[in-house]
């Protein structure tokens, strides 16, 4: 098992990278964790017609 995850390529506006950014550092994540997240999302279920707008978290108790 690797220590690390591989760099990945996509592409973003400036605009929308820096306020991803600041955003997620306000809400005490990553950017990496917060567009993991629509992804798993979409291994998971038919994400097809998403709204992309709305968090979908799963919470343990």
């Amino acid at each position: 098992m690797t220590t690390h995850t591989p760099r990945r390529t996509i592409r973003i506006s400036d605009e929308e990278w820096a306020a991803g950014h600041a955003k997620a550092r306000q809400c005490g994540e990553t950017l990496t964790e917060v567009m993991c997240q629509p992804l798993a999302g979409y291994l998971v279920s038919d994400a097809y017609g998403l709204d992309w707008n709305v968090e979908h978290r799963a919470v343990g108790a």
